[in-house]
């Protein structure tokens, strides 16, 4: 069965670091996992 977490918070609390430390958790045990974020998010320099 699929779960799905949703991570909210204020800034600077360390939501995507969780993110990132639970996808490498996930795929280390062979699990799948997908992580999104929203498409007006441009801090990474990814333009569409």
């Amino acid at each position: 069965m699929a779960k799905l977490y949703f991570r909210y918070g204020t800034m600077q609390s360390n939501k995507s670091n969780q993110i990132i430390t639970t996808h490498h958790q996930y795929t280390t045990q062979g699990k799948r996992c997908l992580a999104y974020t929203t498409p007006i998010d441009s801090r990474s320099g990814y333009k569409e």
